[in-house]
């Protein structure tokens, strides 16, 4: 929701800074920010005296209470290693998949029922290459694809088993070289949720996989 948006966009946005990512304070920079805090300051009363909090205040105080937004914090360094962020950048980014705020995901159903991306902005190690996380449902297969380049995978929840039998869990880093190939299952437990810096990849028979 716009709670959940806003509380994300600033939480990024404060990670940058102290990565020292964060791009100039220009004009229209500065314009943006402020635009942020007004929508801010209007989307949360600052008192309600003798009044309930608004229903989705509500619900998003419950999340961030009883979400367990630290369970993927041991990854952080890793991941900032792996798409050549900071850690705090990283952090941020791990946190928000672990409330599985509403809307992070993008649905790819070309991949597979259930199948989610996040795409990811890399740091200048991994230019142009695809970044981001990969949600797959329990049970669901992973098409078969090509490697045109070299990938580097984390696996930060759930297990999968590759296609040579080899089964891969939380911390393990399943990379594959350029010009290999495979397919994987996400097996029962958990869904699978991993990052990966692919660098080049096609799923024969499935345009535009991607998205």
């Amino acid at each position: 929701d716009e709670l959940d948006e806003l509380d994300d966009r600033l939480r990024l946005a404060l990670a940058d800074w102290s990565d020292g990512h964060a791009p100039a304070l220009t004009p229209a920079r500065a314009r943006e920010v402020g635009e942020l805090a007004e929508l801010l300051a209007s989307t949360l009363p600052l008192s309600l005296p003798e009044q309930d909090p608004p229903a989705a205040l509500r619900a998003r105080l419950l999340r961030s209470a009883t979400a367990p937004g630290d369970r993927f914090a041991p990854f952080a360094e890793r991941l900032a290693a792996l798409i050549d962020r900071g850690v705090a950048h990283a952090s941020a980014l791990l946190e928000q998949i672990a409330r599985d705020v509403a809307g992070t995901w993008e649905v790819a159903a070309a991949l597979g029922p259930g199948i989610e991306l996040i795409h990811l902005e890399g740091g200048p190690a991994v230019a142009g290459a695809d970044v981001g996380f990969v949600r797959v449902p329990e049970g669901v297969r992973f098409p078969y694809h090509e490697h045109l380049g070299p990938e580097r995978v984390l696996v930060l929840q759930g297990q999968l088993r590759d296609s040579d039998g080899q089964v891969y869990g939380p911390g393990d880093t399943p990379d594959m070289d350029a010009g290999s190939s495979h397919e994987f299952t996400a097996l029962a437990g958990a869904p699978l949720i991993y990052a990966v810096v692919v660098h080049g990849v096609v799923f024969p028979g499935i345009p535009d996989a991607l998205g």
